[in-house]
């Protein structure tokens, strides 16, 4: 019996090497399947070659070498990153099964002609810490079930034809999101507040979509983004000016045009956010006089006030902003300080 034991234990020591190669192989297959699959679906922009003629079953070894595809380190081949950006493809993301690629941190497809839904599925990449979708042509709605993919740090859905609410699941990427980016689409609805649990995102464009932002219920919900360096809602509405982002205290760059704010640009602004190199709050109702206190904002490199009703004079500390190559002030006030 104990050499029988002995045996057997080193007859599966032994097999053990076989068992992975083959889980290796069959792993390989079926990324392989699932990318051929997809690449039978698509095609191309007139006047362009199709990207994809490497990805064929003649070519099964060299997956890891097929266009736009990247495998793990250490020589399993297994699928880490889909990269084909302004590779004028066009499709959907419908006949890709995302569930074959348990191992994909990245995913991007920006730059193309890709149009459809994003499927709910897409929820099945939960290693997924890059997705790019921007610049494309899709529809619908922003699936729910994008919030389970908690190990996001950059995702990126701009400039597509989205529309519906932000999902307030977004707000469960809370633990590794640093960018996000729903800029250029047909988002409508108020904005959720959960968004506000996103406290490491550097990069927050939520602008040009038909989004309103009360700014009043995320006051006690919301108190700042440390992290916050970018940020813009322009052509959004916002019933006033957001606390939050007046303790965003490392922002850089402030995008809040064309959002129906009116009265005065809150003082704190000019006290708190002196990190500012880019200001945009043109065409707004801003109607009190200008802050004499602008000058505190002497990182100042794009200053746009123009398309306001600014009362009395601009003031001439705007002069001591010495950082500035673009100052765009236009019809802003009935009467002006400078040049006096």
């Amino acid at each position: 019996m104990g050499n029988f034991g002995w045996n057997y234990a080193a007859l599966i020591f032994l097999a053990m090497p076989c068992f992975f190669a083959l889980e290796t192989i069959a792993s390989t297959t079926t990324e392989a399947e699932a990318l051929l699959k997809w690449k039978s679906s698509l095609s191309v922009f007139e006047g362009f070659s199709f990207p994809l003629d490497s990805w064929s079953l003649s070519n099964l070894r060299n997956m890891c070498n097929w266009t736009g595809i990247v495998c793990n380190a250490g020589g399993v081949a297994i699928v880490s990153e889909i990269n084909l950006p302004n590779a004028h493809l066009c499709g959907t993301l419908h006949h890709l099964n995302f569930t074959s690629f348990p191992s994909l941190t990245r995913f991007n497809i920006t730059g193309n002609y890709f149009n459809g839904s994003i499927p709910p599925a897409i929820a099945d990449l939960s290693d997924l810490v890059f997705l790019d979708l921007s610049n494309n042509e899709f529809d619908g709605k922003i699936p729910p079930q994008i919030g389970n993919l908690t190990e996001l740090q950059h995702l990126d859905l701009s400039v597509n034809f989205i529309s519906g609410v932000i999902p307030h699941q977004i707000g469960n990427l809370r633990r590794e999101l640093e960018y996000l980016d729903l800029n250029g689409n047909d988002l409508s609805g108020v904005i959720p507040h959960q968004i506000g649990n996103l406290q490491k995102v550097w990069f927050l464009d939520i602008g040009h979509n038909n989004l309103l932002l009360d700014a009043s219920h995320w006051s006690s919900k919301v108190k700042s983004f440390p992290m916050l360096r970018h940020f813009s809602f322009a052509s959004g509405t916002l019933i006033s000016f957001p606390d939050f982002i007046l303790y965003s205290r490392n922002l850089t760059y402030l995008d809040l045009s064309l959002t129906c704010l009116n009265g005065s640009i809150p003082e704190s602004l000019f006290t708190n956010l002196k990190k500012l190199e880019c200001l945009h709050l043109s065409f707004n109702e801003f109607s009190e006089p200008l802050s004499p206190n602008i000058n505190n904002l002497s990182n100042l490199k794009d200053l746009r006030l123009s398309g306001n009703q600014f009362q009395g004079e601009i003031p001439y500390s705007i002069g001591q902003l010495k950082n500035l190559p673009v100052l765009d002030i236009g019809q802003t006030q009935k009467s002006s300080g400078l040049g006096h």
